[in-house]
């Protein structure tokens, strides 16, 4: 722990008078001992201090000498004039909390892009000095602002993924090294589930399709996780993916290691491939966006039937545009080991539309139809009005959450009376 400056000081006081009326080789001794106490690492400025305070001096002050005790001088605190003041971190914190609820490293590119149309629109309207200083805000000092705001959203949900044993022998498996050599096209997909806390009944799923190379996600809402929902959502994705869709990538569960969609893909021509059991890692680009794409917005209420899926479905034809094509994210490209530590490096953060349009196609037509078709949606989508349509449908969704049934006790359990 150390001690306090005023600790520090005493020590100081302690050992000046002592050290100054030693021989030399006890002031050796002496010195040791209180660069030992004090943490200090400077032993020319330690007896510099040493010989000074507490030492008394004659000084001439109105004509008359005097003596003085030469003191320690406490430093007065510096009061500093903030530079992003209290309405540059209001602004923040409402951007924040309307644009995804984003990390610093990937709101400052997103502010930097992005601000100059926001700040048309009322609710947005800013001053051109908050707008400039928003606009070159570091992702540190955005994390530090936010510290507070984050830390009250910290929550976990339940998974419930079950491993089949008849078909899986069939399907190869491929880790997250070798789909990460993958063109654009090749998706990642996983379900997160809708129960409340309560995995009893029948509730809603969403299916998160993640394209590895670019980092293109899609949501789709599904009734249950039957193989019938799952295999409409991946007709949905092959006609509405503007890179279509070659393959898929799945985990153990028997949503998707069953024959129904195995025989879906081989009818399409998609591949199909799945992780390890137990290797959440071989599935890591859409594990990733359970929480950052799906909780952040859904949350962790309950939804079931038609009314659910209708409501969830509507959050993410507004939200699935927002993501693709305004909002930046980050891709590891190397990783290095440290002792027992391991530090990544990611690229420079950009968004899945920009990477579609900086990916080569190996059909040259293949690709000037793709990046078309991708500029054309993005000037059909403007932020702004994106963004109305996410939050209204966000407020149906929340008022159509269902109660969580009650989780019986087990049998043979006595209340307590």
């Amino acid at each position: 722990m150390g001690f306090t400056m005023a600790e520090k000081k005493k020590i100081t006081a302690e050992y000046a008078p002592r050290y100054r009326n030693a021989k030399k080789s006890e002031k050796t001794r002496l010195l040791d001992e209180y660069l030992r106490l004090s943490g200090s690492k400077s032993r020319k400025y330690a007896i510099f201090k040493l010989n000074r305070v507490g030492k008394v001096q004659l000084r001439l002050l109105g004509g008359e000498t005097v003596k003085v005790n030469i003191v320690e001088k406490s430093r007065k605190k510096r009061i500093y004039t903030p530079y992003y003041d209290e309405e540059v971190a209001k602004m923040l914190l409402f951007l924040w909390q309307r644009f995804n609820w984003q990390c610093g490293k990937l709101l400052a590119p997103f502010m930097r892009q992005n601000l100059d149309i926001i700040r048309q629109v009322e609710p947005y309207l800013m001053s051109d000095l908050v707008a400039a200083k928003l606009k070159k805000i570091s992702p540190r000092t955005i994390d530090r602002l936010l510290k507070k705001p984050k830390q009250q959203m910290k929550i976990r949900g339940t998974s419930g993924t079950k491993p089949v044993r008849l078909l899986h022998r069939a399907i190869p498996i491929v880790t997250w090294f070798d789909y990460a050599q993958r063109s654009s096209g090749f998706f990642q997909i996983d379900l997160v589930q809708h129960d409340g806390g309560n995995p009893a009944g029948e509730f809603c799923y969403t299916l998160t399709m993640t394209d590895v190379k670019t980092g293109w996600t899609v949501h789709f809402a599904l009734r249950n996780k039957a193989s019938l929902w799952v295999k409409q959502a991946l007709e949905m994705a092959r006609i509405s993916l503007p890179m279509g869709l070659k393959g898929i990538h799945s985990d153990t569960g028997s949503e998707f290691i069953n024959e129904p969609v195995d025989k879906w893909c081989q009818t399409h021509g998609v591949e199909f491939t799945r992780g390890r059991p137990t290797h959440k890692n071989d599935n890591c680009y859409v594990e990733q966006k359970n929480y950052a794409t799906v909780r952040k917005i859904v949350g962790y209420a309950r939804y079931e039937g038609e009314e659910g899926v209708a409501a969830l479905q509507a959050v993410y034809s507004a939200y699935d545009p927002l993501l693709n094509l305004y909002y930046p994210c980050m891709k590891q490209i190397s990783c290095e080991r440290i002792g027992a530590k391991k530090k990544r490096h990611y690229d420079a953060a950009k968004t899945p539309f920009q990477r579609l349009l900086e990916q080569p196609f190996g059909d040259v037509l293949e690709g000037i139809r793709v990046k078309q078709d991708t500029l054309k949606l993005r000037d059909t989508m403007p932020i702004v009005q994106q963004r109305d349509l996410l939050a209204k449908a966000v407020d149906h969704l929340l008022n159509s959450a269902h109660d969580v049934p009650a989780i019986a006790t087990r049998r043979g359990a006595r209340g307590h009376g």
